[in-house]
């Protein structure tokens, strides 16, 4: 993401992009929807399988935004808060989660 590697710009920081399930392509694969501050911060909101939903609604969208905005404006020590509260989970860049 960092590089411009989005595949859409969904408006007020929320962006998607594809991920490739293991031994396939992107086709067959995943969508994910980010929010992000390029160079300060990215925000995983929600993911699903292609196979299982082709799209969010509008509404889902709408609130998507709103909870980007809201981690977005999270100061560092909220955020700090929240990660050692258990609500908010930091995932390092290539971390694989279990």
């Amino acid at each position: 993401m960092c590089r411009g590697l989005v595949d859409a710009s969904l408006g007020g920081e929320l962006f998607k992009k594809r991920v490739a399930a293991q031994g396939m392509g992107k086709r067959g694969g995943y969508r994910t929807l980010v929010s992000a501050r390029i160079g300060n911060r990215c925000v995983f909101l929600y993911g699903f399988a292609k196979s299982d939903k082709a799209t969010i609604t509008q509404e889902e969208q709408k609130a998507l935004q709103f909870a980007g905005k809201v981690f977005l404006d999270l100061s560092p020590l909220a955020l700090g808060r929240a990660i050692l509260a258990g609500v908010l989970m930091e995932v390092c860049c290539e971390q694989q989660i279990d």
